[in-house]
């Protein structure tokens, strides 16, 4: 497996956001539901991506990827709490200093701490739980070191990880067979989802050669790994259709670590020129940019359907209102990450 950066990784991981924005922004009819599902597999797709990439990182460098996740966490809350406000204000006409001093409380507060409800928008989610997941394993790598004598093994991690994922997959099963309406944050957080999908990164990692050994002997050629996703997929389907709407479906899972272990293990990305490594970085940074402002756009479009034609034929168009949203965040997500590295870029001129 490659152990630096992989360029199709790059690519999946936009094509990943993409597919969340058809979670928040859905096609309509059987087809929107099928590719809604489908879709799943973006999250623990990603989880996977950052616990990979965690594994024997020292402790400057988990710090640093920290520091990274919070500020980014920090901008995207004061976008849509401003967001918030203007859309209370302007559209509402609601009182926005009453808005305001609501938030203020313990209850919301705890609901952000420890269910990763964000108080602006649900998608927030995923970026509450990164800054846990980094502060976990630094805790977790201090501890294990005290215990190892100055060596850090994951051992304990997966026992974790398997525990915490056999609970979200009975709780998340229990509910959906029980037909029950219970919030979805309860299991589908950093502790039951999170957790397990970056040790499943790190065991990947650390198992690399093994993986690779494996994948020789039983001459699993990329054909065989893609026949594995679309039996992921028809897996998940069957259980979105058949049982009913869930969270994650399981065989998301099983599409999320093919994929990841086809991408590192079947494309060589040996010899780029050093544009397209570049583009390749802008890429990925655009994905994140993608996952930030999809909602923010389609709030946009719809607030404003009733006012402006052009928004209200976007959003009266169910095909072409996904669609839409996807191109206007991909775009804006560039526009961000080229300004981004042009920035960092100068920055190393002017040092």
């Amino acid at each position: 497996m490659n152990t630096g950066r992989n360029a199709f990784l790059s690519i999946t991981k936009l094509i990943a956001a993409c597919f969340v924005v058809c979670i928040h922004c859905s096609f309509p009819g059987q087809i929107g539901s099928a590719i809604n599902c489908i879709a799943r597999f973006a999250v623990p797709f990603f989880f996977i991506t950052s616990g990979y990439y965690a594994f024997n990182s020292d402790t400057k460098k988990l710090m640093g990827r920290l520091k990274k996740a919070f500020v980014l966490l920090t901008i995207t809350d004061t976008i849509y709490f401003f967001w918030e406000c203007y859309s209370r204000y302007a559209v509402a006409h609601e009182n926005v200093i009453s808005y305001i001093s609501s938030l203020l409380s313990l209850e919301n507060i705890a609901r952000v701490i420890f269910a990763e409800k964000s108080l602006f928008s649900s998608h927030i989610w995923y970026l509450i739980a990164i800054v846990k997941l980094y502060v976990f394993i630094l805790i977790y790598l201090t501890v294990s070191k005290r215990v190892n004598e100055g060596k850090s093994t994951y051992s304990t991690l997966y026992f974790i990880g398997i525990c915490t994922y056999l609970l979200h997959i009975a709780f998340s099963l229990y509910v959906q067979i029980a037909h029950l309406e219970v919030d979805y944050i309860i299991y589908r957080n950093s502790l039951f989802f999170g957790i397990p999908m970056f040790a499943l990164g790190i065991f990947l990692h650390e198992y690399k050669s093994q993986i690779v050994q494996i994948i020789e002997d039983y001459q699993l050629t990329s054909p065989k790994l893609w026949i594995i996703i679309f039996f992921g997929v028809i897996l998940s389907l069957i259980q979105w259709f058949g049982i009913g709407k869930v969270e994650m479906p399981l065989g998301m899972l099983i599409v999320a670590i093919t994929l990841f272990i086809l991408i590192q293990t079947q494309f060589n990305c040996n010899n780029m020129s050093k544009n397209l490594q570049v583009l390749l970085l802008l890429l990925e940074k655009t994905s994140i940019f993608v996952y930030i402002f999809h909602v923010l756009i389609k709030q946009i479009i719809v607030t404003y359907s009733d006012l402006i034609p052009l928004c209200r034929t976007l959003y009266s168009n169910k095909f072409l209102f996904p669609l839409i949203t996807i191109c206007i965040s991909v775009f804006i997500g560039m526009i961000i990450a080229n300004t981004q590295f042009l920035i960092n870029k100068a920055r190393k001129k002017g040092g």
